[in-house]
C-alpha cells in the first residue's frame, strides 16, 4: 500500500514539474479608439443660428413620402447625431420611428445627413464629440 502510494505521489510530482510555462503573447499594438462622444456638455452643440433656423431647415427640406400622404399618416421620428468637433454630422441613426410608415424613417435619416455643419459643443473650454437626439415631425 505504501508502495503505491509512493508511486502515485512521484508520477504527480513528476507530471507537475514537467510542465513548461505558456509563454505570455505580447501586448497588442496601440489599439485605435474612437474619440469619446459626450451625451453632457457645458456648451450644447446646436444648428447654426439656432434651433428657430433648424426648424426653417426641416419645413424647407423635408419631402413628405407619397405612401405616408396617401395614408394620412402623422407622427414623430426621433434620430440621434453625432456632432463632431469640426461641426459636422456623423453616425446617424433612426432611434424610433413612425410604426406605419419606414418612408418616413428614412427621409429623416436623409434630412439629417443633409444638414449643414453645426457648431460644435465644448467641455471645459475644449471643443467635443456631441452625441444629439432630434424628433422629427412629420404632419
Amino acid at each position: 500500500m505504501k508502495f503505491l502510494f509512493f508511486v502515485c505521489i512521484s508520477l504527480l510530482s513528476l507530471t507537475v514539474w514537467s510542465q513548461e510555462e505558456l509563454p505570455v503573447p505580447p501586448p497588442p499594438e496601440k489599439m485605435v479608439q474612437e474619440p469619446e462622444n459626450y451625451d453632457f456638455v457645458e456648451e450644447e452643440a446646436g444648428f447654426p443660428g439656432g434651433m428657430e433656423l433648424f426648424r426653417t431647415y426641416i419645413q424647407a427640406n423635408l419631402v413628405y413620402p407619397q405612401t405616408a400622404l396617401e395614408n394620412n399618416i402623422t407622427g414623430k421620428c426621433y434620430i440621434g447625431i453625432v456632432v463632431e468637433i469640426d461641426g459636422s454630422i456623423s453616425n446617424v441613426k433612426l432611434l424610433r420611428g413612425i410604426p406605419d410608415c419606414s418612408e418616413c424613417g428614412k427621409e429623416a435619416i436623409r434630412l439629417m445627413k443633409a444638414m449643414p455643419k453645426w457648431k460644435p459643443g465644448k467641455t471645459g473650454g475644449k471643443v467635443v464629440r456631441t452625441r444629439v437626439n432630434l424628433p422629427i415631425r412629420f404632419r
